[in-house]
Order: structure tokens, then sequence, then C-alpha cells
């Protein structure tokens, strides 16, 4: 399967996966994504990373990550999201949505200087089994 992101004057690209259609904004998401980035990424660690066999459950996973969804967890998100406004050179943080202006069902924020740094690319699992039938 092949993804192909490229700049759009409204800011917005179609992306589509697999039978579904999923709309990959491309521009900084806006503060008030904090909000779902933080739970979202909770999320997304339970449905991926559970590993019997390597001593990771959900309660290490919420141990370990949970403050993602805290009121300070959200805050951080927040923050990060105000800097790469204001210093997009810097930093950016993209919002996958299932529909023009609907919930975010992934993300992929980074660093920018010599190297443009990526962080993880986190998409929840429905979005990740229609990707892979449609591979």
């Amino acid at each position: 399967m092949t993804w192909i992101v490229s700049s759009s004057e409204a800011g917005t690209v179609p992306v589509n996966v697999g039978r579904g259609r999923h709309d990959l904004c491309d521009r900084a998401a806006p503060p008030e994504d904090a909000a779902s980035l933080g739970p979202l990424q909770l999320r997304i660690w339970l449905q991926t990373y559970p590993d019997e066999a390597a001593g990771i459950d959900e309660a290490w996973i919420r141990e370990q990550r949970g403050t993602a969804a805290t009121e300070e967890g959200v805050a951080g998100w927040r923050e990060f999201i105000e800097a790469a406004e204001r210093r997009p050179d810097l930093s950016f943080c993209r919002v996958v949505r299932s529909g023009a202006g609907s919930e975010i069902v992934g993300f992929l924020c980074g660093r920018r200087g010599e190297a443009v740094s990526l962080g993880p690319m986190y998409l929840l699992e429905e979005v990740r089994a229609t990707a892979s039938a449609a591979g």
C-alpha cells in the first residue's frame, strides 16, 4: 500500500485507506485538538502494545503512558501544538480525521532542525485494519 501526502489550498488532503476514507489535515493541529490527542495516544497504546510475554499489560501501559490522558498530559499537548503554531519551522503536528471536521483517528508530530525528527504515527486499530485489508 502507498500513502501519498501533498499540500493543498484547503489544507486537507483526502487519504483513501482500504474501503474507508480519512482526511489528513495538512497543517498544524489547532490547540483545541489537544484534548483529543492525549486520550487518543493512550487508547492506541492500549490497542497496539500489550505483550504478555514481555510483561506489558494494560496496567503497565496505563502506568507508563497514562499521563498522556490526564489534565497535565493534555496541557503538554496544548503547549506543543501552540509552539508548532508559533514556530512551524521547528515543530509540527498533523491529525488524521475520519471525515472533514470529525473525530481524530490518528496523528503524527515531530520536530524540525537540521533534520526532521518524526515521532511515531499513531492510528486507531480500525484504521490500521482497513489499511491492512487494502494492502
